[in-house]
């Protein structure tokens, strides 16, 4: 046989050799720790490579890193649309707490601004997250001067007597405040065992954009397919703007607008008539609004609500005003509830609702609505916790604000 010459070994790093067996021979030892890697901190076999110096590489670590803090940052800075949408979504209370905690958080640190600024430089609003837009063409009846005589007994809806194997259906709309307000009604009205309710509410929506959002033709299309018997509506909070009449724009504040917007209301409630006269359209006045929130002339709406209501036995106007103001009529975020506890009812931009006010709100209309189908009083079952103290009570009527122009 020929003898083959043995491959020469690599030559060994200077230091101590490391031992290949245990002391005293037998199984092999564990290879020795690497004392330089366990001076090093955890975190950095995460964030450098470990054998590669080529440049622009980044450890895999690194990269998760990277994304982990670049989508903290768009949560944060997008948290007040990221709040908005999830009221968008319809998922109840837990996700919209969530998302509430997160808005909190952002807004108390300034980091919303700069999303804020952009919005406010583009002329959008963040809540404009709609899954549709409807640009068609916005039709309105003509409103009438008013019934008098047999005409009122002729036009007021009579409402059925509700079992639990037929409830009433009731539908839910509005703009982003009836995201909190619809999901409480909801829940309320669908515990009495005898309405079964659908929540249907667009954020950044109102009558004065029917080019954004056309309110009549989309609840003219989910009376025909749906056909309700209780219509709940609120509108208002987006309304404060702008509206397209013909070629020119009138200005909110003007004669001009209050009558286009009062032709508005008045037409989309008389198209809210069933033939049959079995439906009732509760029209749930604006909320008052607190400091800085932007919006104005919210007491001119009320009053055009209610008083287009007076003309139409089918509408019925629900009083907001008084379950969210103090003794004095000021806008209060935090007042007490039917046990004397203070309740915070409304969100840090003094706009929206907190769960706690949408229980308030829809608990009274849940009462209102007892009123006119007796058989829902014994099932009412709001807690104090949910209700308003019981001396606080509609107006007998919403009062003409100072400078509404006459002859509107």
């Amino acid at each position: 046989m020929t003898e083959t010459t043995p491959r020469p070994r690599p030559p060994r790093p200077d230091g101590p050799r490391r031992a290949t067996t245990a002391p005293g021979g037998g199984r092999p030892a564990a290879p020795a720790p690497d004392d330089e890697f366990f001076t090093e901190l955890s975190w950095r076999v995460l964030v450098e490579p470990n054998d590669t110096k080529r440049p622009g590489t980044m450890s895999a670590g690194m990269v998760l890193v990277v994304m982990a803090a670049a989508m903290l940052i768009a949560m944060l800075v997008n948290a007040t649309a990221i709040k908005h949408r999830s009221e968008s979504k319809n998922a109840g209370t837990w996700r919209y707490n969530v998302a509430n905690v997160v808005e909190t958080f952002a807004s108390t640190l300034q980091l919303t601004s700069p999303r804020s600024a952009i919005d406010a430089a583009l002329g959008r609003e963040t809540q404009s997250d709609l899954d549709d837009v409807d640009t068609g063409e916005i039709i309105y009846a003509e409103a009438p001067e008013g019934p008098t005589g047999t005409d009122v007994a002729s036009m007021t809806p009579v409402l059925r007597e509700p079992t639990t194997a037929s409830p009433l259906r009731m539908h839910i709309s509005g703009d982003s405040i009836v995201g909190i307000f619809g999901n409480q009604l909801k829940k309320q009205a669908t515990d009495t065992g005898l309405i079964t309710a659908e929540l249907d509410y667009r954020p950044s929506t109102g009558l004065s954009r029917p080019d954004f959002f056309n309110w009549p033709k989309h609840l003219n299309e989910v009376n025909a397919s749906d056909d309700p018997e209780v219509l709940v509506l609120m509108f208002g909070a987006n309304d404060i703007q702008g509206m397209r009449v013909g070629e020119s724009a009138v200005q909110p504040g003007t004669p001009e607008w209050y009558a286009e917007y009062r032709k508005r209301v008045g037409g989309l409630m008389e198209s809210m008539r069933d033939p049959d006269n079995d439906r009732m359209v509760l029209w749930v006045g604006a909320l008052p609004m607190g400091p800085n929130s932007g919006v104005g002339s919210i007491p001119e709406v009320d009053y055009i609500y209610a008083t287009e209501a007076a003309k139409r036995p089918w509408v019925t106007y629900v009083d907001s005003w008084p379950f969210f103001v103090d003794g004095s009529g000021a806008y209060q975020p935090e007042l007490p509830d039917a046990a004397g506890e203070g309740q915070l009812l409304r969100e840090r931009d003094n706009i929206h609702l907190t769960a706690a006010g949408g229980d308030r709100l829809a608990s009274m209309v849940l009462a209102r609505l007892a009123e006119l189908v007796p058989a829902l009083e014994p099932e009412l079952a709001a807690t104090p916790a949910q209700r308003a103290p019981s001396e606080i009570t509609e107006r007998d009527e919403v009062p003409k604000p100072d400078g509404f122009p006459d002859g509107v």
